[in-house]
């Protein structure tokens, strides 16, 4: 009796243990707040801004980034009234 309760105990010992060592993985779906959308990569979604908008189908996918001088020119031009930002 004692023994197969000692052999009960290390199966499951040994199946749990066996069971815990196998890797799980759990995917997130892209665009959601845990898992955002990468700009570098092109994305196509349905966007419905308010609830009376019709929804439409978005392609995203960004192809250059701007910084510094460079940004900052592209803003005063499209914008006259956008102030030159303040050195950091």
């Amino acid at each position: 009796m004692r023994n197969s309760k000692v052999a009960i105990f290390l199966l499951s010992f040994f199946f749990l243990l066996v069971v815990s060592l196998i890797p799980v993985k759990a995917f997130a779906a892209v665009g959601d707040r845990a898992t955002p959308y990468s700009a570098w990569d092109y994305h196509k979604f349905t966007l419905q801004e308010y609830s009376f908008d019709t929804p439409k189908v978005v392609d995203l996918q960004q192809f250059d980034m701007y910084v510094g001088d460079e940004a900052n020119e592209i803003i005063q031009y499209e914008n006259e009234f956008n102030r030159i930002p303040a050195v950091d």
